[in-house]
């Protein structure tokens, strides 16, 4: 055991959920896994474009957390 019980894939998805309540969503990047809370970048397209910062706590699935992202250019 790892420590969670909340996979990649499942916080990509509940990330995605919480988003879908306000947005269209665009594509969901692979999550990332540090400290305890998953990461996930999602792009999306309404009302306006941009990508969002999800955490996700990995042991409850719990949202802790999001925030616009402007990611570097070229990246």
């Amino acid at each position: 055991m790892l420590g969670y019980t909340i996979n990649e894939r499942q916080a990509g998805e509940i990330a995605a959920r919480f988003l879908r309540q306000h947005h269209s969503i665009s594509r969901v990047k692979r999550p990332v896994f540090h400290g305890g809370v998953w990461t996930v970048e999602i792009h999306v397209s309404s009302p306006l474009p941009r990508t969002i910062r999800v955490q996700v706590e990995a042991v409850t699935g719990r949202i802790v957390g999001f925030e616009k992202y402007i990611p570097a250019r070229g990246a």
